[in-house]
């Protein structure tokens, strides 16, 4: 990691909700309603780094794809509860 990444990654954490939803903003193309400081952090720093070092690569979007598919979706209406003895 070169050190103007560096240097870019840590001014995040001196940033401010808003400050950090307008970054999101610029990055992404779109506002987020979160006001959560560590996940926007966190959602920054992931797209800064996949711009500066690239992000996935195809195969492993294509294999996300395919595990995301094979899930096994719950059935619409199913409530989960646990046994509480």
């Amino acid at each position: 990691m070169n050190a103007l990444l560096k240097k870019e990654l840590s001014a995040l954490e001196r940033m401010t909700v808003d400050e950090l939803r307008e970054k999101h903003r610029i990055l992404f193309g779109e506002e987020n309603r979160s006001r959560h400081k560590d996940f926007l952090r966190k959602r920054i720093a992931w797209r800064i780094q996949a711009l500066a070092e690239g992000g996935l690569s195809e195969r492993a979007r294509q294999r996300a794809l395919e595990l995301a598919n094979d899930a096994d979706p719950f059935e619409p209406g199913l409530v989960l509860c646990g046994d509480a003895d």
